[in-house]
Protein backbone atom coordinates (compact mmCIF):
# COMPACT_ATOMS: atom_id res chain seq x y z
CA UNK A 1 0.00 0.00 0.00
CA UNK A 2 1.19 3.59 -0.90
CA UNK A 3 0.39 6.41 1.10
CA UNK A 4 0.02 10.13 0.30
CA UNK A 5 0.31 13.34 3.01
CA UNK A 6 -0.44 17.15 2.39
CA UNK A 7 2.72 18.94 3.72
CA UNK A 8 2.43 22.71 4.59
CA UNK A 9 5.78 24.60 5.26
CA UNK A 10 5.63 27.29 7.93
CA UNK A 11 8.01 29.74 9.16
CA UNK A 12 10.06 27.31 11.56
CA UNK A 13 8.57 23.87 10.80
CA UNK A 14 6.15 21.96 8.87
CA UNK A 15 2.61 20.78 9.40
CA UNK A 16 1.39 17.68 7.81
CA UNK A 17 -2.03 16.31 7.10
CA UNK A 18 -3.62 12.90 7.44
CA UNK A 19 -2.82 10.06 5.51
CA UNK A 20 -4.28 8.70 2.36
CA UNK A 21 -4.08 5.49 0.26
CA UNK A 22 -2.84 6.27 -2.71
CA UNK A 23 -2.54 2.79 -4.10
CA UNK A 24 -3.22 -0.12 -2.96
CA UNK A 25 -1.46 -3.70 -3.91
CA UNK A 26 2.15 -4.76 -4.15
CA UNK A 27 4.48 -2.83 -6.36
CA UNK A 28 7.97 -3.43 -7.47
CA UNK A 29 10.69 -1.57 -4.65
CA UNK A 30 13.68 0.90 -6.24
CA UNK A 31 16.97 -0.63 -6.46
CA UNK A 32 18.96 2.15 -5.11
CA UNK A 33 21.81 -0.11 -6.11
CA UNK A 34 21.60 -0.07 -9.75
CA UNK A 35 19.57 3.16 -10.07
CA UNK A 36 17.00 1.73 -11.08
CA UNK A 37 13.45 3.20 -10.82
CA UNK A 38 10.15 1.35 -10.18
CA UNK A 39 7.87 4.09 -11.26
CA UNK A 40 7.40 7.12 -13.62
CA UNK A 41 5.64 9.92 -13.78
CA UNK A 42 3.27 11.52 -16.41
CA UNK A 43 4.80 15.10 -17.92
CA UNK A 44 0.91 16.49 -16.67
CA UNK A 45 1.68 15.38 -13.06
CA UNK A 46 -1.69 13.09 -13.41
CA UNK A 47 -0.45 9.58 -13.29
CA UNK A 48 1.93 7.23 -12.49
CA UNK A 49 3.35 4.39 -13.86
CA UNK A 50 4.46 1.95 -12.03
CA UNK A 51 5.97 -2.17 -12.06
CA UNK A 52 3.44 -4.15 -10.24
CA UNK A 53 4.73 -6.64 -8.79
CA UNK A 54 3.89 -10.55 -10.04
CA UNK A 55 1.50 -12.70 -8.22
CA UNK A 56 2.35 -15.48 -7.16
CA UNK A 57 0.67 -18.97 -6.35
CA UNK A 58 1.62 -20.80 -3.69
CA UNK A 59 4.89 -21.21 -2.51
CA UNK A 60 6.08 -21.64 -6.32
CA UNK A 61 8.81 -19.33 -6.43
CA UNK A 62 10.53 -18.94 -10.21
CA UNK A 63 12.23 -15.93 -11.40
CA UNK A 64 10.41 -13.70 -13.23
CA UNK A 65 11.42 -13.84 -17.22
CA UNK A 66 11.98 -11.39 -19.89
CA UNK A 67 11.84 -12.49 -23.44
CA UNK A 68 14.17 -10.79 -25.55
CA UNK A 69 13.68 -10.86 -29.70
CA UNK A 70 16.64 -10.46 -31.83
CA UNK A 71 16.19 -9.04 -35.51
CA UNK A 72 12.86 -9.05 -35.05
CA UNK A 73 12.09 -7.49 -38.63
CA UNK A 74 14.05 -10.20 -40.06
CA UNK A 75 11.77 -13.14 -38.58
CA UNK A 76 8.84 -11.01 -39.67
CA UNK A 77 10.07 -10.91 -43.29
CA UNK A 78 10.73 -15.13 -43.04
CA UNK A 79 7.06 -15.12 -41.21
CA UNK A 80 4.95 -13.09 -43.77
CA UNK A 81 6.42 -13.29 -47.61
CA UNK A 82 6.05 -10.41 -49.17
CA UNK A 83 6.67 -7.67 -46.26
CA UNK A 84 9.31 -5.00 -46.69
Amino acid sequence: MTLSVTVEPTASSFRYGNSEVLFEGSYAPEDPYRGARSYAVAPDGQRFLMMKEEERQGHHRDAAQIVVIRNWAEELKRRVPGTR
